[in-house]
C-alpha cells in the first residue's frame, strides 16, 4: 500500500468534565484528516485507562458514569476506519478529565485549554472554540453558552466569530495574533479565554529540471522520478497528471511522482504537466517532454469525407531511433477498413466511400528489428444534399481524389484513381451544379 501519509491531527480542546456518578455526554471525537473531520475510529493507546465507570467507543463518544472523583489523564488513538491504499498515520492524544464530587459541583463557567493549531493563509477555516461547559444542579452539563469577542479584541484578517465557530479565510499577514473570547450564560459570571495563534503561509517548490528526462525506448520497463517538489512546511506533498495531459501510453503517474510502465508507442517529444500539490499550500506544476524510441505512429482521423468520392490519403510512421529499416502497413487482424477503400503495403488509403456516418479501424505498422506498433483511423463520412434549380447544368466537375500529390509506387494520381474504381469498387461520381436564370 505505500507509507502512512501523517495527516491526522487534534484540535479543539484536551480537557474534560464530569461529575461522580452523573451521566453526561462526552467525547474525545477532535482528530481531523488535513483539517476536516474524517473517517476516524477512537481506540484506547496500549497501557492506557478510562477512569473506573467510563466506556470509549469506537465513534470517540464517553459513555457511563465516573464512579470516583479526582483528576485523570488517559490517552487515546485515532485511526483510520478504512482500507484505503495509502493509509493514514494513527495519531495519538492525551486528555485531562476532572471529576467534581456532587457536594463540589462548580457554578460558574468553566472555560479553558483550546488549541486552534495553525491558521492556513488562504484557505478556508472553520474551527469550533465553543469548549466551555457549565453544571446544573444536578451535575448535567449545558453548552447552551453565548460567545463572543472580548472588548477591544480581534480576530485575524478575514476570520469571523459565528456562533462559537471561527470561520473564514485568514487574509491577514503571516504572524502571530492574539485575541480573547467570552463565554457567557444568563445568570452565571462571565469567563475569558486568551488565544493565541499563528496564520501560517504554507508553500511547495517545484522547479524545472535541470536536465531533459531520459529517453526511452518502447517495450522496456522504465522508472523515471519526477518527485522533485520540495517543503519546509511539513507538507505531504502528492502528484497528478494536469487535467487533459497524458503520458505516453504504457505509463502511469504515481502519486510518489514516479512514472512506471512499459511504453508502448513511440513519441517524440512528448509533452505533459506534472502537478504537485499538498494541503493548505497552492499546487505547482511543471511541463515535462519525454521521447520514446522506436518507431513513431499515431492516430490519424480524416474528417468532413464525402460519400461517392475518390480520396487518397497517405499514413505516416518513422523511426527515431536510428533504423533504416523499411517499413510496411497492414489491417490489424479483426479490424474492418470503411467500404470502398484499400490499405497499400506502403501505408496508402485510396478509395470511395459509401457508407454515411464515423469508421474506425485499426493499422499496424512493421518494420524489422523495431517492435510493432499500432494506429487508430477514424474516418468520418458524409453525404452531401445539394437543392437543384432551373436552367442549363454548367460541366461536369471531375472526382476529388482527397489530396494525394506524389506517385506512389510508380503510379500517378489518376492511375491511382482509377485503382481505386477498379479495385475497391468505387464509383466515380461526377459533381454537377446549376445555374440560375437571369
Amino acid at each position: 500500500g505505500g507509507e502512512p501519509l501523517d495527516r491526522i491531527n487534534y484540535v479543539g480542546t484536551d480537557a474534560l468534565y464530569a461529575v461522580q456518578n452523573v451521566e453526561n455526554e462526552l467525547t474525545v471525537a477532535t482528530a481531523t484528516v488535513g483539517g476536516v473531520k474524517g473517517d476516524l475510529k477512537y481506540t484506547l493507546r496500549e497501557g492506557s485507562e478510562m477512569p473506573a465507570g467510563l466506556t470509549l467507543n469506537a465513534d470517540g463518544s464517553i459513555t457511563g458514569a465516573p464512579e470516583q472523583s479526582g483528576t485523570f489523564t488517559f490517552s487515546v488513538v485515532a485511526s483510520e476506519d478504512t482500507e484505503a491504499w495509502y493509509p493514514y498515520k494513527d495519531k495519538a492524544k492525551t486528555f485531562r478529565m476532572t471529576v467534581y464530587a456532587q457536594d463540589d459541583i462548580p457554578d460558574q463557567i468553566i472555560y479553558e485549554d483550546i488549541n486552534l493549531g495553525v491558521i492556513p493563509y488562504g484557505y478556508d477555516y472553520n474551527q469550533s472554540i465553543a469548549g466551555a461547559v457549565v453544571f446544573d444542579e444536578n451535575g448535567k452539563i449545558t453548552t447552551d453558552i453565548d460567545y463572543s469577542l472580548a472588548e477591544g479584541s480581534s480576530l485575524p484578517r478575514g476570520l469571523e466569530l459565528v456562533d462559537g465557530v471561527i470561520t473564514g479565510k485568514a487574509t491577514a499577514a503571516p504572524g502571530t495574533y492574539f485575541f480573547t473570547i467570552e463565554a457567557s450564560k444568563e445568570g452565571k459570571q462571565a469567563a475569558l479565554l486568551d488565544f493565541i495563534v499563528t496564520v501560517k503561509a504554507y508553500s511547495i517548490s517545484y522547479d524545472e529540471p535541470a536536465e531533459p528526462l531520459p529517453d526511452l525506448v518502447i517495450g522496456e520497463e522504465a522508472a523515471i522520478d519526477v518527485g522533485t517538489a520540495t517543503t519546509n512546511d511539513g507538507i505531504q506533498i502528492k502528484y497528478s497528471l494536469k487535467d487533459g495531459s497524458t503520458l505516453p501510453e504504457g505509463l502511469m503517474l504515481q502519486s510518489t511522482g514516479m512514472i512506471t510502465g512499459t511504453p508502448t508507442r513511440a513519441y517524440n517529444g512528448h509533452k505533459f504537466t506534472v502537478v504537485a500539490s499538498g494541503d493548505l499550500a497552492p499546487s505547482q506544476e511543471v511541463t515535462y517532454k519525454l521521447t520514446v524510441r522506436g518507431v513513431v505512429f499515431e492516430d490519424r482521423t480524416f474528417d468532413g469525407l464525402i460519400i461517392g468520392k475518390n480520396y487518397c490519403f497517405k499514413l505516416n510512421a518513422a523511426a527515431n531511433n536510428g533504423s533504416q529499416s523499411p517499413i510496411y502497413f497492414e489491417l490489424k487482424e479483426g479490424s474492418v477498413l470503411p467500404n470502398g477503400f484499400s490499405l497499400l503495403a506502403d501505408g496508402t488509403l485510396i478509395g470511395s466511400g459509401s457508407d454515411w456516418g464515423e469508421q474506425t479501424f485499426t493499422v499496424v505498422a512493421r518494420s524489422e528489428g523495431n517492435v510493432t506498433v499500432e494506429a487508430q483511423v477514424t474516418m468520418n463520412f458524409y453525404t452531401v444534399f445539394e437543392e437543384a434549380v432551373e436552367g442549363e447544368p454548367s460541366e461536369p466537375i471531375e472526382p476529388e481524389t482527397g489530396g494525394c500529390s506524389s506517385s506512389i509506387g510508380g503510379g500517378t494520381i489518376a492511375m491511382l484513381v482509377a485503382a481505386a474504381a477498379a479495385v475497391c469498387g468505387a464509383i466515380a461520381i461526377r459533381k454537377i451544379t446549376y445555374k440560375k436564370e437571369k
